[in-house]
């Protein structure tokens, strides 16, 4: 017979710290917050008639910047 003990483990708090895509150091409400304010730009920009895929194309030139601007810092520091 086997006994349930609930301060085991289970089995998704396991495969997570095993898994191929660990949970992100950054809090999750930091996450939430950027997602939520892109999502509120994105719609504002829609409301005021910019067309989405205007819209998304801002948004992946604005990363594609900071991704640029990030590996420079990266470099500048020795770091790759």
């Amino acid at each position: 017979m086997a006994i349930h003990d609930a301060s085991h483990a289970t089995v998704t708090e396991i495969e997570e710290l095993f898994s191929r895509c660990p949970r992100p150091l950054v809090s999750e409400k930091a996450i939430n917050i950027l997602q939520s304010h892109l999502i509120t730009g994105f719609e504002a920009a829609l409301d005021l008639g910019l067309p989405p895929q205007d819209a998304l194309s801002v948004i992946l030139s604005w990363v594609s910047s900071e991704l640029g601007r990030s590996e420079l810092e990266h470099r500048s520091n020795g770091r790759r």
